[in-house]
């Protein structure tokens, strides 16, 4: 899988809406309590709109900001991965939830062959 790290906006700083979006309500990610990782390296890629899977501390699975049962994963990937092959997944977890969860949500996305997979980090500096 690739690290997709650099996806998730981690500054804090207010986003800026893209006009056509105004009229829509976003749910803002923060409001899902996703304590991520720190990683001293990233990479950066150029993905306008993964498909976001979060965990939280609780191990509650997430796709696009509605919960989800774990079992439901393959399910609520599935459709947005057909109508848009070159989606990448993106992986939030909260550092504490089960190294099994995530390992969960990797292999669905890779086994419906989604275009990248990968983990979310906060960078730090060394």
């Amino acid at each position: 899988f690739a690290v997709l790290a650099g996806l998730l906006d981690t500054t804090n700083q207010p986003r800026r809406v893209p006009p056509a979006l105004e009229p829509w309500k976003l749910i803002p990610t923060s409001q899902i309590p996703v304590n991520l990782p720190k990683a001293v390296s990233s990479r950066s890629v150029d993905q306008d709109d993964p498909i976001r899977v979060q965990i939280n501390r609780q191990g509650d699975f997430f796709v696009g900001g509605k919960r989800i049962l774990r079992n439901q994963l393959e399910q609520k990937l599935r459709e947005p991965l057909a109508r848009q092959p070159g989606r990448a997944v993106l992986i939030e977890a909260d550092r504490d939830v089960s190294f099994k969860n995530v390992v969960f949500a990797l292999d669905t996305a890779e086994q419906l062959e989604a275009a990248k997979v990968g983990v979310a980090v906060l960078t730090s500096n060394p």
